[in-house]
């Protein structure tokens, strides 16, 4: 069985993140981070309940430190429900880390909520659904860092 390595993020609620439940599930070694540490808490505790503790290891670290702090590339990046955190001052900078911790035929998957119009505010059912803190990104501002 090849083995890939995933990098993803702990989702808000502290639920178990993607790689964790479906790529370490499945054999991959995943490093999973967050800037919280009640989600790193809440993620790490289940993971060790679904018997994954072994294969998924948890940081509390800035996406921008990862170039640094990996030390080697990763097969897969996976980030859900990030990138509206990000803000459009920084999708290079963002992307730009992706790309500089993948191998050169990794994959990487960024899914957002996001808007087909240009930058605005975000209506109110946004903010009573999500952190007030994002906001949803145009996909014509962030679609040119991520492939430029």
């Amino acid at each position: 069985m090849l083995v890939h390595t995933i990098l993803d993020h702990v989702i808000e609620s502290g639920t178990l993140t993607v790689g964790a439940d479906a790529g370490a599930g499945l054999g991959a070694r995943v490093t999973s981070i967050t800037l919280s540490e009640e989600q790193l808490g809440v993620a790490w505790q289940r993971a060790q309940e679904a018997g994954l503790a072994d294969r998924v290891r948890f940081e509390l670290l800035d996406y921008r430190r990862l170039p640094g702090f990996l030390g080697r590339p990763v097969d897969r990046v996976v980030f859900v429900g990030m990138f509206e955190h990000v803000g459009i001052d920084h999708f290079h900078g963002f992307f730009r880390s992706v790309k500089q911790v993948l191998k050169p035929d990794g994959v990487a998957l960024v899914h957002a909520i996001g808007r087909s119009s240009g930058p605005g505010r975000p209506t109110p059912g946004w903010r009573s659904t999500s952190s007030p803190a994002a906001i949803p990104p145009c996909c014509r501002r962030s679609s040119a860092p991520a492939f430029g």
